[in-house]
């Protein structure tokens, strides 16, 4: 089994394929742990880079192994830098990958069809009073735009918001420990569902620590994250619509309450839309669905052994209609096996 693995390149297109009469502008072989990969950019008809993908060979069923995705991750950056120094300096990914599997030794294939129906409204008033409301507080404003800004690299993103929790609970070098525990302590639910249980606050340190590329470790030898780099980039990526949350009560505090923000955990979203999906596509039963729903919603917070079990029971009940996508459910629900 093969899975073909696509970065979808800025501006979006409309349409997406990939077959045996599809040609790439460029193919790269990577030898990475005794196997061979394939490195390529699809470009649309003007030559403009369309895609980048990877084809991940000798797969023993259809799942991507955990252990590729720091590989996967470090060679869709490489390419993003490469075309970034060769062909333009402005280049993006948008924020959306996917991904097919393959019958080894056959064609990549895809046809996605994508629409991105996002139209911003300007309401004026909303913007003239928000103006008003945030002057005396515009750096902490500025750096809570840059957190929440998906065009900056991810590290400046975190070390942004860090800076704005920094200004309200570090003075003359000391951290009021206390006060930034109680505060931390309401998120408790939102660390939680980003698998952070044990201390919300070590875990904000750590990130910063490996953000601002500090040394850290026995002997100082492992660097921090660069842009899109390895696990530590991954979990700092988690944890940046918390901090994001953090950041917009500590300044809707500092506003007397004037200033409010409905903040998205946009990965969230993505990955409940995509299991929704998922779902309907195997035509499983809408009371299913529901049920599904509460139980996923649930485990996000609350790994009891009680919802457990009913997770096991749903999937032994239900995976008749899941097939081959099975072990994507049993992921979602943080389980590995059927009871």
């Amino acid at each position: 089994m093969q899975c073909s693995y696509y970065w979808v390149i800025n501006p979006l297109p409309k349409r997406i394929t990939d077959n045996e009469s599809r040609i790439p502008s460029l193919e790269q072989r990577i030898k990475y742990k005794r196997k061979e990969y394939n490195i390529a950019v699809l470009s649309d008809r003007h030559g403009r880079p369309e895609v980048i993908r990877l084809i991940i060979p000798e797969l023993p069923q259809k799942e991507i192994p955990e252990d590729l995705l720091p590989f996967i991750r470090s060679m869709g950056e490489h390419m993003l830098t490469v075309l970034r120094l060769r062909y333009d300096p402005r280049i993006s990914l948008f924020d959306i990958r996917f991904w097919t599997f393959h019958n080894d030794g056959s064609s990549p294939r895809a046809d996605i069809e994508m629409d991105f129906h996002y139209k911003p409204v300007f309401h004026a008033t909303a913007v003239r009073d928000l103006f008003a409301a945030s002057l005396k507080h515009r750096e902490e404003f500025r750096l809570l735009s840059n957190g929440a800004n998906e065009g900056i690299p991810v590290q400046y993103r975190f070390l942004s918001l860090y800076k704005l929790i920094e200004m309200k609970f570090r003075q003359k070098g000391k951290w009021k420990e206390e006060e930034l525990r109680k505060v931390l302590s309401s998120f408790a639910l939102d660390f939680q569902s980003k698998g952070i249980s044990d201390d919300p606050l070590k875990a904000i340190h750590y990130c910063r620590d490996k953000c601002a590329h500090i040394r850290t470790g026995k002997n100082r030898e492992v660097l921090g994250v660069s842009e899109l780099n390895h696990k530590e980039a991954l979990f700092v990526t988690k944890i940046l619509p918390v901090m994001t949350k953090i950041a917009a009560e500590i300044l809707s505090e500092q506003t007397s309450g004037h200033v409010t923000f409905q903040t998205v955990d946009r990965g969230q979203l993505w990955d409940d839309q995509a299991i929704h999906h998922l779902l309907e596509q195997h035509n499983v039963p809408n009371e299913v669905r529901i049920e599904f729903q509460n139980l996923y919603n649930d485990l996000k917070t609350d790994k009891k052994g009680t919802l457990l079990k009913r997770a096991n029971e749903w999937m032994a009940k239900n995976q008749g209609f899941l097939g081959d996508d099975a072990t994507i459910i049993r992921k979602a629900l943080g389980i590995l096996d059927v009871a």
